[in-house]
């Protein structure tokens, strides 16, 4: 990870090689940067993200929340090619990743900034992601596994700049 600025003065948060050194307990994304000491299950993230490498149908980048522990968490995983283990709203419960959605829609990446919006309330397990389209959901599901946790950003094994990230939350 390190701080990026491009030719528009954009200041963002980069990941810097597609695999990191971390590796998981299972199955789940390899670069994952979560906001220390502060443990949320009300969540509202914005943020702007840009793909700085195109690595195919899974060119992605990861939301993580209600995170508990490296075996214990949710993320979304926003892949260009949905399939069982891209493009979905995922568990990690001391278990590889599983899906919780069936999403079919694919994620338009390209190589500029995309608007992102998570929504999640960890009492009615109402989790909500948007990409580019901040009206109407690509995906969204009801589930309570977890509750307050922390939040970040990340890829499963992809290069991304991260900026404008706004996060509210109780």
């Amino acid at each position: 990870w390190g701080v990026r600025n491009d030719s528009n003065a954009e200041t963002a948060l980069g990941i810097l090689v597609r695999v990191s050194d971390y590796t998981p307990p299972f199955r789940s994304p390899h670069n994952v940067a979560l906001i220390r000491d502060l443990r949320l299950s009300d969540v509202l993230l914005r943020f702007r993200v840009r793909s700085t490498l195109d690595t195919g149908p899974h060119r992605d980048c990861c939301v993580f929340f209600g995170y508990q522990d490296p075996a214990n968490f949710y993320y979304v995983h926003l892949g260009a090619r949905p399939d069982p283990n891209s493009g979905q709203i995922m568990l990690v419960q001391d278990a590889p990743r599983r899906p919780l959605t069936d999403n079919q829609r694919p994620v338009p990446w390209g190589d500029r900034w995309h608007d992102v919006q998570l929504r999640w309330k960890a009492e009615t397990g109402h989790i909500a992601i948007y990409f580019d389209d901040l009206q109407r959901p690509l995906m969204q599901v009801e589930d309570q596994t977890f509750g307050a946790g922390r939040v970040g950003l990340g890829s499963f094994d992809d290069m991304n700049d991260f900026t404008d990230v706004r996060l509210y939350g109780r």
